[in-house]
């Protein structure tokens, strides 16, 4: 198994996000009713694992079977909720290890639970101290968990649980909606 590699931000990611969103875009752009970036990469400044998540909101999950095919012409594998109730997940390219996957596509309804990774990535872009605590979080936890994925993703979940917690109070503050 190989190890899990935090790297420094790189300025390509948006334009990399772009490119395939287009591309999502002429296969399901009838389906979808919005394609965001999402997850470290979309966080300016942050060092992350080089994975491009990207969100693509349905108005509703009976869609989904109509973009799988489509989608699967551009070289992803669709592996149902995995594991995460009312999401349906993609990754890209298919038939290489979870360390080789270019893109992680993430299939929701606006109303799902799921929409907080948008409040968390909002979260972080909107306050750069805990950014840097997320950074130094997944460079030690990396060292730390080496190849085991799992254990590095559990490790982390407090603290995303408890940056979106802020985030929604934040929120509500605000007079918005979460």
């Amino acid at each position: 198994m190989q190890k899990i590699v935090i790297m420094s931000y790189d300025v390509s990611w948006p334009h990399v996000f772009e490119k395939e969103r287009t591309l999502i875009e002429g296969v399901i752009g009838a389906y979808a009713e919005e394609i965001q970036h999402i997850g470290s990469t979309s966080i300016p400044g942050l060092s992350a694992k080089p994975i491009i998540d990207i969100l693509v909101i349905v108005r509703s999950l009976d869609l989904v079977a109509e973009c799988v095919g489509p989608l699967e012409a551009l070289d992803y594998m669709y592996r149902g909720e995995n594991g995460i109730p009312e999401r349906h997940y993609f990754v890209k390219p298919h038939g290489v290890s979870s360390f080789e996957h270019l893109f992680h596509l993430h299939m929701i309804e606006r109303t799902s639970e799921q929409m907080r990774m948008v409040r968390f990535r909002d979260y972080l872009i909107a306050h750069p101290e805990a950014r840097q605590a997320y950074q130094e979080l997944k460079i030690d936890l990396a060292a730390r968990y080496g190849s085991d994925r799992v254990g590095y993703t559990d490790a982390k979940a407090d603290f995303v649980l408890d940056i979106v917690r802020k985030a929604e109070e934040e929120c509500h503050r605000e007079g918005g909606s979460s």
